[in-house]
Protein backbone atom coordinates (compact mmCIF):
# COMPACT_ATOMS: atom_id res chain seq x y z
CA UNK A 1 0.00 0.00 0.00
CA UNK A 2 2.91 2.22 0.66
CA UNK A 3 4.38 1.61 -2.83
CA UNK A 4 1.22 2.63 -4.47
CA UNK A 5 0.99 5.89 -2.45
CA UNK A 6 4.62 6.74 -3.31
CA UNK A 7 3.86 6.11 -6.82
CA UNK A 8 0.35 7.90 -6.73
CA UNK A 9 2.12 10.88 -5.06
CA UNK A 10 4.42 10.99 -7.92
CA UNK A 11 2.06 11.16 -10.25
CA UNK A 12 0.61 14.01 -8.85
CA UNK A 13 3.99 15.57 -8.79
CA UNK A 14 4.13 15.32 -12.26
CA UNK A 15 0.97 16.66 -12.69
CA UNK A 16 1.60 19.81 -10.61
CA UNK A 17 4.85 20.28 -11.98
CA UNK A 18 3.34 20.35 -15.61
CA UNK A 19 0.80 22.59 -14.59
CA UNK A 20 3.08 25.28 -12.94
CA UNK A 21 5.19 24.80 -16.12
CA UNK A 22 1.85 25.61 -18.54
CA UNK A 23 2.21 29.20 -19.15
CA UNK A 24 6.36 28.75 -20.14
CA UNK A 25 5.08 25.77 -22.15
CA UNK A 26 2.16 27.60 -24.24
CA UNK A 27 4.74 30.91 -25.08
CA UNK A 28 7.32 27.85 -26.40
CA UNK A 29 4.97 26.36 -28.41
CA UNK A 30 5.61 23.03 -27.58
CA UNK A 31 2.33 20.79 -26.88
CA UNK A 32 1.86 20.09 -23.22
CA UNK A 33 1.76 16.31 -23.80
CA UNK A 34 5.01 16.95 -24.82
CA UNK A 35 6.19 17.70 -21.30
CA UNK A 36 4.40 15.04 -19.63
CA UNK A 37 6.04 12.44 -22.01
CA UNK A 38 9.06 13.86 -20.86
CA UNK A 39 8.88 13.96 -17.28
CA UNK A 40 7.70 10.55 -17.85
CA UNK A 41 10.62 9.35 -19.71
CA UNK A 42 12.84 11.57 -16.93
CA UNK A 43 11.49 9.86 -13.45
CA UNK A 44 10.84 5.68 -15.26
CA UNK A 45 13.14 3.16 -15.47
CA UNK A 46 15.31 4.68 -18.71
CA UNK A 47 15.95 7.83 -16.82
CA UNK A 48 15.94 8.97 -12.61
CA UNK A 49 14.16 5.43 -12.12
CA UNK A 50 11.84 6.72 -9.67
CA UNK A 51 8.44 4.91 -11.46
CA UNK A 52 8.87 1.71 -12.71
CA UNK A 53 5.13 0.48 -13.68
CA UNK A 54 4.74 -2.46 -15.80
CA UNK A 55 1.95 -2.74 -18.91
CA UNK A 56 -0.08 -4.37 -16.69
CA UNK A 57 0.07 -2.40 -13.63
CA UNK A 58 -2.84 -1.60 -11.69
CA UNK A 59 -1.31 2.19 -11.27
CA UNK A 60 -0.73 2.37 -14.90
CA UNK A 61 -4.56 1.22 -15.78
CA UNK A 62 -6.01 3.41 -13.14
CA UNK A 63 -3.87 6.86 -14.61
CA UNK A 64 -4.83 5.66 -18.27
CA UNK A 65 -8.59 5.20 -17.18
CA UNK A 66 -8.65 9.07 -15.49
CA UNK A 67 -6.54 10.45 -18.04
CA UNK A 68 -8.94 9.08 -21.01
CA UNK A 69 -12.16 10.42 -19.19
CA UNK A 70 -10.18 13.77 -18.57
CA UNK A 71 -9.47 14.09 -22.16
CA UNK A 72 -12.90 13.15 -23.37
CA UNK A 73 -14.60 15.14 -20.64
CA UNK A 74 -12.38 18.25 -21.77
CA UNK A 75 -13.26 17.45 -25.55
CA UNK A 76 -16.82 17.36 -24.85
CA UNK A 77 -16.82 20.42 -22.16
CA UNK A 78 -15.05 22.83 -25.67
CA UNK A 79 -17.41 21.58 -28.60
CA UNK A 80 -19.44 24.43 -29.84
CA UNK A 81 -22.74 22.55 -31.37
CA UNK A 82 -23.54 25.72 -32.93
CA UNK A 83 -20.35 25.78 -34.72
CA UNK A 84 -20.83 22.02 -35.67
CA UNK A 85 -24.18 22.93 -37.18
CA UNK A 86 -23.03 25.86 -38.90
CA UNK A 87 -20.17 23.65 -40.43
CA UNK A 88 -21.85 20.34 -40.74
CA UNK A 89 -20.42 19.01 -44.10
CA UNK A 90 -17.07 20.07 -43.36
CA UNK A 91 -17.63 17.96 -39.88
CA UNK A 92 -19.09 14.95 -42.06
CA UNK A 93 -16.77 15.10 -44.35
CA UNK A 94 -13.94 14.88 -41.95
CA UNK A 95 -15.20 12.14 -39.15
CA UNK A 96 -16.87 10.06 -42.29
CA UNK A 97 -14.22 9.54 -45.22
CA UNK A 98 -11.35 11.87 -43.00
CA UNK A 99 -11.25 9.95 -40.18
CA UNK A 100 -12.56 6.09 -41.31
CA UNK A 101 -10.58 5.82 -44.18
CA UNK A 102 -7.79 6.77 -42.68
CA UNK A 103 -8.12 4.23 -39.44
CA UNK A 104 -9.03 1.89 -42.00
CA UNK A 105 -6.24 2.81 -44.32
CA UNK A 106 -3.38 2.94 -41.49
CA UNK A 107 -5.15 -0.61 -39.71
CA UNK A 108 -5.11 -2.53 -42.92
CA UNK A 109 -1.08 -1.66 -43.03
CA UNK A 110 -0.57 -2.97 -38.97
CA UNK A 111 -2.43 -5.90 -40.21
CA UNK A 112 -0.36 -6.28 -43.83
CA UNK A 113 2.91 -5.12 -42.56
CA UNK A 114 3.48 -5.70 -39.18
CA UNK A 115 1.46 -8.82 -39.00
CA UNK A 116 -1.01 -7.30 -36.61
CA UNK A 117 -4.25 -9.27 -35.83
CA UNK A 118 -7.49 -7.52 -37.00
CA UNK A 119 -8.43 -5.95 -33.57
CA UNK A 120 -5.06 -4.89 -32.60
CA UNK A 121 -4.65 -2.71 -36.34
CA UNK A 122 -7.76 -1.70 -35.76
CA UNK A 123 -6.68 0.15 -32.13
CA UNK A 124 -3.39 0.76 -33.78
CA UNK A 125 -5.35 2.70 -36.94
CA UNK A 126 -7.69 4.43 -34.33
CA UNK A 127 -5.22 5.80 -31.83
CA UNK A 128 -2.74 6.87 -35.21
CA UNK A 129 -5.61 8.61 -37.22
CA UNK A 130 -7.19 10.26 -34.77
CA UNK A 131 -6.13 14.16 -34.20
CA UNK A 132 -5.15 15.00 -30.63
CA UNK A 133 -6.78 18.22 -29.50
CA UNK A 134 -4.11 18.70 -26.55
CA UNK A 135 -1.37 18.18 -29.88
CA UNK A 136 -3.08 20.94 -31.78
CA UNK A 137 -3.41 23.50 -29.00
CA UNK A 138 -0.18 25.22 -30.03
CA UNK A 139 -0.93 24.78 -33.76
CA UNK A 140 -4.77 26.17 -33.45
CA UNK A 141 -3.18 29.52 -31.86
CA UNK A 142 -1.32 30.42 -34.90
CA UNK A 143 -2.17 33.37 -36.64
CA UNK A 144 -0.62 32.30 -39.74
CA UNK A 145 -2.76 29.18 -40.42
CA UNK A 146 -6.02 29.78 -42.63
CA UNK A 147 -8.96 29.94 -40.88
CA UNK A 148 -10.82 26.79 -43.03
CA UNK A 149 -7.91 24.88 -41.61
CA UNK A 150 -7.99 25.67 -38.81
CA UNK A 151 -11.76 25.20 -38.72
CA UNK A 152 -11.81 21.31 -40.09
CA UNK A 153 -9.17 20.60 -37.57
CA UNK A 154 -11.06 21.91 -34.67
CA UNK A 155 -14.02 19.59 -35.47
CA UNK A 156 -12.09 16.50 -36.43
CA UNK A 157 -9.81 16.95 -33.18
CA UNK A 158 -13.28 17.37 -31.13
CA UNK A 159 -15.60 14.98 -32.78
CA UNK A 160 -13.29 11.89 -33.52
CA UNK A 161 -13.45 10.09 -30.54
CA UNK A 162 -17.46 10.00 -31.41
CA UNK A 163 -16.30 7.78 -34.38
CA UNK A 164 -12.85 6.16 -32.92
CA UNK A 165 -14.13 5.31 -29.34
CA UNK A 166 -16.76 2.30 -30.73
CA UNK A 167 -14.14 1.39 -32.77
CA UNK A 168 -11.35 0.63 -29.97
CA UNK A 169 -13.72 -0.62 -27.65
CA UNK A 170 -15.42 -3.24 -30.17
CA UNK A 171 -11.45 -4.42 -30.96
CA UNK A 172 -10.99 -4.62 -27.07
CA UNK A 173 -13.75 -6.85 -26.50
CA UNK A 174 -12.72 -8.91 -29.32
CA UNK A 175 -9.21 -8.79 -27.85
CA UNK A 176 -10.78 -10.22 -24.34
CA UNK A 177 -12.86 -12.31 -25.74
CA UNK A 178 -10.49 -13.95 -27.48
CA UNK A 179 -8.36 -14.26 -24.81
CA UNK A 180 -11.05 -15.76 -22.18
CA UNK A 181 -11.88 -18.62 -25.09
CA UNK A 182 -8.23 -19.36 -25.64
CA UNK A 183 -8.05 -19.58 -21.61
CA UNK A 184 -10.81 -21.86 -21.18
CA UNK A 185 -9.57 -23.95 -23.87
CA UNK A 186 -6.43 -24.57 -22.31
CA UNK A 187 -7.66 -25.36 -18.61
CA UNK A 188 -10.05 -27.82 -20.08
Amino acid sequence: MDSFLALLALVGAVIVISALLSGWVDRTGVPQVAVFLAIGALIGPFGLGLLDAAIDSPLLRVVATLSLVLVLFTDAVSLDLKEVRRHGLLASLMLGPGTIVATMLIAGAGWYWLGLSWPLAAILGAALASTDPVLLRGVLRRPALHNSVRQALRLESSLNDIVLLPVVLIAIEILTSATRSRARAGGA
